[in-house]
């Protein structure tokens, strides 16, 4: 009666001796691949919606809106076509350096035209043929 009591006492207070009990099977392997069907993992697309910024830059300091928004982890359509050449190319090689240092992508979708994604968003572009008049940008292939 007394290790009765004890036993009681020792469950309450958790610590409660548990024998463990193992289970043995003759084909290991049939259990292991069914532990892995069940083990895996599928990762769901987000279903939140995304926004997409477009920015018409006429000073320097646009561009920096342009790399606010990429921190925020929205993709930018930067359209230069209305943007005097000297300044555009300021404001693409400091929007491609903070795309680059945030693991971000760069895609050319016109002339004057650029897609700037952050580091959540993946460009898929199909590969066909381009007949875009680069003159006014010369600096961007």
């Amino acid at each position: 009666m007394a290790a009765n009591l004890m036993d009681k006492f020792l469950r309450l207070i958790g610590f409660e001796e548990v024998a463990v009990e193992e289970d043995i099977t003759l084909e290991p392997e049939i259990e292991q691949v069914e532990k892995r069907k069940r083990g895996k993992v599928i990762s769901l697309p987000n279903q939140t919606r995304m926004r997409v910024v477009v920015v018409e830059p006429s000073t320097f300091e646009d561009a920096k809106r342009v790399v606010d928004y990429l921190k925020g982890r929205q993709p930018v359509v930067l359209n230069l076509e209305e943007t005097e050449g000297e300044l555009a190319q300021r404001i693409i090689d400091f929007v491609s350096g903070a795309t680059f240092a945030t693991d971000g992508g760069i895609q050319k979708v016109g002339q004057g035209i650029f897609l700037f994604t952050p580091n959540n968003v993946d460009i898929t572009a199909e590969e066909g043929e381009r007949t875009l008049d680069d003159s006014r940008f010369p600096w961007v292939k």
